[in-house]
């Protein structure tokens, strides 16, 4: 196991200690400004309408957090996938946020809403995960430049840059780049397996971890070049051994691609298969299913009564959300 040195502790505190600082310039300036307007955005109701003795004070810090995408992980930590317009959001941040809202909740039962506790939960996530992520980079930078100094500088550009506020909100980026981070470590380390699988958990974490398959396949492909350029450095006397010797390296240096890909991909298709039985039905199914609900509506709803039940639901489309 890796040992951490001081300077990777004082990097982790400073880029903790940073997020403090957002936190409470958030609170700030969304005391001081009014919220922007924005029409046919994603917000369901909560799940509770029951006001706790303690929601007024989490709502007056946490609010300002509960915007656009993290409206949807913290929907989907708390509800699993309900709609479909949850589904672009991945689900290992609302995992995590969900297994410490359990441990979160419990000091705080009864006195703050499930609303809440999982608002609060994200940010504790993402405040740990930002200072290992900023780990994590000078890790890296140290691998590639053998320069500590250079890492230094780069992990504290990381922690200021001007989109480090998308790394305090509930949002998965952080998580996202802790993993590219340390798995492209553990790929300049020559440990091409172990990246791998820490590239498998950012496909779900965002979709564009997809294109992370490219590294172990540039690794394998550069291997091959490299090894046929041995076998036919001299093509005066190619002969049929060479050629059956480049064909036995080719399959020994490729087969590891196929199992470093089926790794990386495996838990974003497997999240894709858990999306596909949620919300996809056979044609027959679902015209039957409408078949009967459009039946059930015309036997027991009055205009009146059904206008009601529209307004009231909240997964009407042509009311409350668009899908």
């Amino acid at each position: 196991m890796m040992e951490v040195s001081t300077i990777e502790v004082k990097l982790a505190k400073y880029a903790a200690s940073s997020r403090i600082v957002i936190i409470v310039l958030q609170i700030l300036f969304n005391y001081l400004l009014p919220d922007h307007d924005a029409k046919d955005v994603f917000l369901p109701p909560l799940s509770s309408s029951l006001v706790l003795p303690l929601d007024h004070v989490f709502g007056t810090v946490l609010d300002g957090f509960y915007r656009w995408d993290g409206v949807h992980f913290i929907h989907i930590a708390e509800n699993g996938y309900v709609f479909e317009n949850n589904l672009p959001f991945l689900p290992l941040y609302p995992l995590l946020v969900r297994g410490l809202a359990g441990a979160v909740g419990v000091p705080l039962a009864g006195l703050v809403s499930a609303h809440y506790v999982l608002l609060l939960s994200a940010l504790l996530v993402n405040v740990a995960v930002f200072a290992l992520a900023t780990v994590a980079l000078y890790r890296l930078t140290v691998a590639l430049s053998a320069d500590a100094s250079l890492a230094v500088t780069t992990a504290l550009l990381f922690i200021i840059n001007p989109a480090t506020i998308f790394m305090s909100a509930p949002y998965s980026e952080p998580l996202f780049a802790l993993l590219v981070f340390s798995g492209m470590t553990l790929f300049e380390r020559g440990k091409t397996l172990l990246a791998s699988l820490v590239f498998g958990l950012a496909t779900v974490t965002r979709a564009n971890g997809l294109l992370l398959i490219g590294f172990p396949l540039f690794a394998r492909l550069k291997m091959l070049v490299s090894s046929s350029m041995n076998v036919t450095a001299d093509k005066k006397n190619i002969t049929w051994i060479n050629s059956i010797a480049l064909a036995a390296i080719s399959v020994i240096t490729l087969a590891p691609a196929v199992l470093d890909v089926a790794l990386t991909a495996a838990p974003f298709l497997l999240y894709q298969y858990y999306v596909f039985q949620r919300f996809c039905e056979p044609p027959g199914a679902v015209t039957a299913t409408m078949s009967l609900t459009l039946a059930s509506r015309r036997i027991t709803s009055s205009p009146t009564s059904a206008t009601a039940s529209c307004s009231s639901s909240p997964v009407c489309s042509s009311c409350t959300f668009r899908f």
